[in-house]
């Protein structure tokens, strides 16, 4: 009896389950059990919270669950190292769903392992079998591939008791079976696919080639027209050919421009700030001349910045937008916050690639390293743009002078204007916002606007934001950054003028001296072009003192622009010559505060 009732007493021991027999072993191995987690014992949101934070810190180190219980968009990856599949799943969507919750953007390893476990002569052959009939069905759906568009899905069900227990035996007879299903299904595959080429081909051959075939002669004869055109009219090898604008032939690509191509058309007015300290004399007198009833010029006191700030504001502010509106009126721009700025410049990475190509410089399919002086990074991104779209640029070589933002973000991943700015013998230059940065950001982000928002909203709120390793990590694969000062700057046009007798402006010789800096630094001797982005005769005051040939006195601009022509050789641009008689039409400043109302009051609109 006393037996009888100690029996019924005694506890019963816990049923087996394969979660804590491996929690069991894997603490006689070592591992702490507190370091041991179930998913499922995170049964409310606040604890699935709570453990996933220990495992990214690290004080959960095996963390185990099913897919179902583990769900989508688990943020666990900062610290994982391996991943064991212990099952095969009916989906092939859950191995995907595994694999990212340790292959995913945050994890800190470079690299990780991924474990699949099967078990000889088992059920496991099937199931993976049939995992992959699905994975070959839904590939052939989303590619295109083949003309399959059905499929036989069976389950585990659908075997007889006897194939299972075959299948468990390892019986040799249903992996044969497996093999045969395999290959007759590949040979309907192969026979669908020949009988489609079969009728493409057919297709061609009676409706698309006699059709390529006229639309190619079309193209020939279009060719020979252009080339009796060359013929007449022959390109020089250095300098602008000229371009018609409204009936003047213009011979200056410096008077080719947006201000001398819209000035009088009708319904459309220009108007064009300008940081009243931060551009050459010349640049300023270029301005402040243009002819057109339509234009408007206005220095602003201030930086570029400023003056682009100012700009962008102007475009979104409620109350322009509802006086536009009211006045049948739409805002656009010249410069490049207009993407329509980057297209031409595009066109020059591509034609200077050819170029090169055609002159044997270098072979088709070679690599082009590229050298741009940038403070907006508008011109580089050009040649990104040009690099994605096919053209063998290699290296995206990013000069800036002393205002260095763009350096410290392109070695760091951290943009930070909060620093002091200088006012450079490269005004073009001097800019600590740059831009079409965001353009750049969001392809390197898979189009994440909102990611970019996030980032450029600190930079408006903070100066500051910082980037994802993973996209400083694509920035540094495909951009190097260095800058050069006043004083590099100088010695480079003097060296230059000195070994090739080259005059090169102050843009240029930030981008030659970045180079040189480049290739001792790295060692790579790919062939280089150097995009040269102005006129030395701009910037007459800062080429002369750099070559030693500035008048000691204060000198007349123009008396410049006339001793750097016999100090260079080069011919000075028609355009720049001809402002020495013409009229200033524009005078006086604003601050960078008022250039809203100035637009609403210039066009009558306030």
């Amino acid at each position: 009896m006393e037996a009888a009732i100690d029996a019924e007493t005694e506890p019963e021991e816990p049923p087996f389950t394969i979660y804590d027999d491996i929690r069991e072993k894997l603490v006689a191995r070592g591992i702490p059990r507190e370091q041991i987690a179930f998913i499922h014992e995170a049964n409310t949101e606040a604890r699935k919270k709570e453990l996933f934070a220990k495992v990214r810190s690290g004080q959960v180190r095996v963390l185990m669950g099913s897919t179902f219980k583990m769900g989508a968009g688990m943020n666990v990856q900062d610290r994982l190292v391996a991943l064991h599949d212990l099952d095969c799943p009916w989906r092939p969507g859950d191995l995907e769903q595994r694999s990212g919750r340790i292959i995913r953007q945050g994890n800190r390893n470079k690299e990780v392992h991924i474990y699949r476990y099967v078990t000889e002569s088992t059920f496991d052959a099937y199931l993976w079998q049939t995992v992959e009939n699905k994975q070959k069905f839904i590939s052939q759906i989303m590619t295109s591939k083949s003309p399959v568009r059905s499929c036989e899905d069976i389950d585990e069900a659908a075997l007889s008791y006897a194939e299972i227990k075959a299948l468990c035996a390892g019986d040799e007879r249903i992996r044969e079976k497996m093999d045969l299903d395999v290959d007759v299904a590949r040979l309907r595959l192969m026979k669908a696919n020949h009988q489609s080429q079969q009728y493409r081909l057919e297709d061609n051959i009676l409706r698309h080639f006699p059709a390529q075939i006229e639309e190619s002669k079309g193209f020939l004869s279009g060719f020979e027209a252009d080339m009796k055109t060359l013929e007449q009219h022959p390109h020089p090898k250095d300098g602008f050919a000229g371009m018609e604008v409204k009936g003047d032939f213009l011979t200056d690509k410096d008077n080719a421009g947006a201000l001398e191509g819209f000035k009088d058309v009708p319904g459309t007015e220009i108007m064009v700030f300008y940081p009243e300290e931060g551009v050459s004399d010349m640049q300023k007198r270029q301005m402040v001349t243009q002819e057109g009833e339509n234009v408007t010029v206005c220095a602003v006191k201030g930086n570029f910045d400023d003056c682009q700030s100012g700009v962008k504001k102007i475009f979104t502010d409620h109350e322009v937008l509802t006086a536009l509106d009211n006045g049948n009126m739409t805002f656009s721009s010249a410069n490049s916050i207009n993407w329509g700025r980057l297209v031409p410049q595009i066109v020059y990475y591509v034609s200077s690639y050819v170029s090169l190509a055609e002159s044997g410089e270098i072979a088709y399919g070679d690599k082009l390293n590229v050298v741009v002086p940038t403070g907006n990074f508008g011109n580089i991104l050009a040649a990104y743009y040009a690099k994605q779209m096919g053209v063998p640029i290699g290296k995206l070589i990013c000069a800036s002078n002393i205002n260095k933002v763009l350096t410290d973000f392109i070695r760091t991943g951290v943009y930070d204007r909060n620093r002091q700015f200088y006012a450079t013998t490269s005004p073009s230059m001097d800019i600590l916002i740059s831009s079409n940065l965001e353009r750049l950001l969001y392809l390197l982000t898979g189009e994440d606007d909102a990611q970019v928002r996030e980032w450029f909203t600190a930079l408006a709120e903070s100066g500051r934001y910082e980037v994802t390793d993973a996209v400083k990590a694509k920035m540094s694969e495909l951009f190097y950054g260095g800058f050069c000062d006043d004083a590099a700057t100088k010695a480079t046009i003097a060296e230059i003028y000195q070994k090739y007798g080259y005059t090169c402006d102050t843009h240029t010789a930030v981008a030659v001296k970045v180079y040189e800096d480049y290739r001792k630094e790295t060692g790579d001797t790919t062939k280089t072009l150097i995009a040269s982005t102005a006129s030395p005769f701009k910037f007459s005051a800062s080429v002369l003192d750099a070559l030693g040939k500035k008048p000691a006195e204060a000198t007349d601009e123009y008396d410049m622009v006339e001793i750097l022509h016999e100090a260079s050789g080069l011919d000075i641009p028609a355009s720049l010559a001809a402002l020495k008689t013409k009229p200033r039409r524009f005078e006086g400043s604003i601050d960078k505060t008022e250039m809203q109302q100035f637009v609403l009051q210039e066009l009558h609109l306030s």
